[in-house]
């Protein structure tokens, strides 16, 4: 029985590990928005720029003020100066693709 739940515990950190090592998070201010493109810009709290790509599989939420969700958004809803949560991931052609928005007014 040991030995089984130490192998659990090793499946499921390696599981996380290979997960969290394929997406990254950050928080900042959105600072511009091209709908055209399907890109948008944020500067995070760290003051890094970032720009990311939105497509078809991107999931972008806008809370309400209990912090519930509301609906499902697209890029079009967003404004320049949301405040947001990106969790992102990098793709071969080396773009930083919104996997998860969160936007907070």
């Amino acid at each position: 029985m040991k030995t089984f739940l130490a192998v659990l515990l090793l499946l499921t950190t390696l599981c996380y590990e290979s997960y969290a090592a394929g997406t990254a998070e950050i928080f900042g201010t959105v600072d511009d928005i091209d709908y055209g493109q399907n890109i948008f810009t944020v500067t995070a709290n760290d003051g890094r720029m970032y720009t990311f790509h939105v497509n078809d599989l991107t999931d972008i939420d806008i809370e309400n003020q209990n912090y519930m969700r509301d609906k499902f958004y697209q890029l079009a809803d967003m404004r320049e100066g949301d405040w947001v949560q990106v969790e992102y991931f990098v793709s071969d052609a080396a773009r930083l693709i919104a996997d998860e928005v969160d936007v907070f007014r």
